[in-house]
């Protein structure tokens, strides 16, 4: 019996332009920003301050896990990429805002 095997000339993932995985740290901005979004918000409702600030954060947090992972899906590596540290920026910020508007 012959193995099945895959013609050379055939495309692949990396031959599309798709981008392969981010590696094993390629969650951890994602994870920080997404963690820390909602203990902002946790926190916020408790103290019963700056609520639209920390709302405001979870949004934009959530809306560049939606171009990230809609930018991988359509081939677009670089706004993938771009998009990857959206939570973390938005954290800082939401941080500064906060210091600011005490």
């Amino acid at each position: 019996m012959r193995p099945e095997t895959r013609p050379l000339d055939s495309p692949t993932s990396a031959g599309r332009g798709r981008p392969g995985p981010a590696g094993p740290l390629g969650g951890i901005p994602w994870a920080v920003g997404f963690l820390a979004a909602w203990t902002l918000l946790v926190v916020s409702l408790m103290q019963d301050r700056h609520q639209w600030l920390t709302v405001i954060n979870l949004v934009t947090t959530h809306a560049g896990l939606f171009v990230r992972l809609n930018a991988r899906r359509l081939g677009h590596g670089r706004l993938a990429r771009a998009s990857q540290i959206a939570p973390v920026v938005t954290l800082v910020l939401s941080v500064v805002a906060l210091v600011v508007f005490r």
